[in-house]
C-alpha cells in the first residue's frame, strides 16, 4: 500500500505543480487521516523525507557537475588567452578568425599541445597548419 500511496502522491504532486501549487504536508495529512487512521503522519514523513533526500542528492550532484564544468571552462579560457599572448608576442597580430578557432577548442590537452607548437613555430601560417 506504501508503493501505491507513493505513486499516487507523485501524481498529485505533478498535478499541483502543473497549477503552480505545492503539495502541502498538512493538507495531505488531513486528506489521508480517514484512510490510515493516525498512521498517516509516519507514512507522509517517510515519503516526504525520501523525496527530500532524493532531491538533495540530485541537487548536490547537479551542483558539482556545474561547478566542474565552470572550472573546466575557466581553465580552457585561461589556456586560450595564454596561447594568444604567446602567439601575439612571438608572431605579431593574431587574426580574429584564429581567435575564434582557438576559443572553440575545449580540450585542455589539445590546448597544451598547441601551446608547445606556438612556442616552436616560426609563422602564424605554420601554427594554423598545426591546427588542422
Amino acid at each position: 500500500i506504501m508503493e501505491l500511496t507513493k505513486e499516487l502522491l507523485d501524481f498529485a504532486a505533478k498535478v499541483m505543480a502543473a497549477h503552480n501549487r505545492r503539495l502541502d504536508e498538512a493538507v495531505l495529512s488531513q486528506a489521508l487521516k480517514p484512510l490510515f487512521k493516525d498512521k498517516e503522519q509516519a507514512m507522509i514523513k517517510t515519503i516526504f523525507d525520501e523525496k527530500y533526500d532524493a532531491g538533495v542528492a540530485v541537487g548536490i550532484e547537479k551542483g558539482i557537475e556545474k561547478g566542474i564544468e565552470k572550472e573546466r571552462n575557466n581553465w580552457t579560457t585561461d589556456k586560450v588567452e595564454t596561447l594568444l599572448r604567446i602567439l601575439t608576442k612571438r608572431l605579431g597580430n593574431v587574426p580574429p578568425t584564429l581567435h575564434d578557432k582557438l576559443y572553440a577548442i575545449h580540450h585542455l590537452d589539445v590546448l597544451g599541445q598547441l601551446t608547445d607548437v606556438a612556442l616552436d613555430c616560426q609563422t602564424l601560417a605554420e601554427f594554423e597548419e598545426a591546427l588542422k
